[in-house]
């Protein structure tokens, strides 16, 4: 994944960071940084669009893990939308659910970041 594979938008309650493609292991160094780029402005929520990804491998995953993290630790909090049925059943059998809140839509983690103000505490 190169980083036209990357949309950024800002929308009044949260960055939405649009991925598209497959997130492997040839893909991860440069979303690695893309996402490193994100975290680095301490955005207070991020909505993660997974819905045009195909593909998740755990290497991936790993890479929302670390982003997660990074957001955190400037009090920020991280929510995956979108998911298709293969990706999502992916995130469930890693337990990402357990990490994140995962929305069925991109408009429906945007209402649930808005109506709390101030982000999740998470860690």
């Amino acid at each position: 994944m190169t980083s036209q594979f990357i949309a950024v938008t800002r929308h009044e309650s949260a960055l939405v960071v649009r991925l598209l493609g497959t997130l492997a292991m040839q893909e991860v160094a440069p979303l690695d940084r893309e996402l490193a780029r994100i975290a680095d402005e301490k955005p207070q929520w991020v909505v993660v669009d997974l819905s045009g990804v195909e593909l998740i491998a755990s290497c991936g995953m790993g890479s929302l893990i670390a982003f997660r993290r990074d957001v955190a630790k400037a009090g920020g909090t991280v929510l995956l939308a979108g998911a298709t049925p293969q990706v999502a059943e992916s995130l469930r059998r890693a337990f990402l659910h357990k990490l994140f809140k995962i929305c069925a839509a991109v408009p429906e983690a945007l209402a649930a970041a808005g109506s709390r103000g101030t982000p999740l505490a998470s860690g």
